[in-house]
């Protein structure tokens, strides 16, 4: 009877162990499944921007130029022929060597033509001399200013032959100005014909992008 009894407490304690192992092996997956870590998600990609590096705003012929830009300009003709010209109200204004003046810069040099003295008909001829010197100074002094090879239609005294007095006629004045029909080889009854005279020899040559044609309204 006691052999029974031991047996059935040995089982019964095996059984138990059993039930107590189980009970643990459920505990420690439970406590291992609540303090599994978690792997922390994937950052998102950080994609880069390259900055884009600032296009330098280019002014067109006939646009402003600011004060520093224009000097530098007029220092020293870059290869493209960018110049620049100031004008009356002391603003400057983009020109090129190569490209017709704008309409602002042409109303400019031509007040200045029309606004210097001019000789009269009937002068003797040291006159005549000193009336197409000023031109010609006018014609130089457009040059500078506009950045382009100036020469300028406006009337002038002309000698008649054998005479000592002169008589007024439009003239092309300007020392690069084509030799056919620069100073005393002109002499037209118009500015219209003088000009057109000018666009015709400067057509001709190999520069004529450069020049330009400055016409007094007298």
């Amino acid at each position: 009877m006691k052999r029974r009894t031991i047996a059935v407490i040995v089982i019964a304690s095996v059984v138990g162990l059993a039930a107590i192992g189980t009970g643990v092996w459920g505990v420690k997956t439970l406590v291992d499944n609540s303090f599994k870590i978690q792997a922390a998600p994937a950052a998102a990609a950080v994609v880069k921007t390259a900055t884009p590096t600032p296009t330098p705003t280019v002014v067109p012929v006939g646009g402003i130029l600011d004060e520093e830009t224009a000097l530098g300009l007029r220092q020293d003709m870059p290869a493209n022929g960018d110049y620049a010209y100031k004008l009356p109200d002391g603003r400057w204004i983009k020109t090129n060597r190569l490209q017709p003046l704008p309409d602002a810069v042409v109303a400019a040099e031509e007040a200045k033509v029309n606004a210097a003295p001019h000789a009269q008909a009937g002068v003797v001829a040291n006159e005549f001399s000193a009336a197409v010197r000023a031109a010609y100074s006018l014609a130089d002094a457009s040059q500078f200013a506009t950045g382009k090879t100036t020469v300028v239609v406006t009337q002038i005294p002309f000698v008649a032959d054998g005479g000592s007095t002169s008589v007024i006629r439009w003239g092309v004045v300007g020392h690069q100005a084509p030799p056919s029909i620069a100073g005393s080889k002109g002499g037209w009854d118009s500015a219209a014909e003088a000009t057109a005279a000018a666009q015709a020899a400067i057509s001709a040559l190999p520069d004529a992008a450069s020049y330009a044609i400055i016409v007094g309204q007298h």
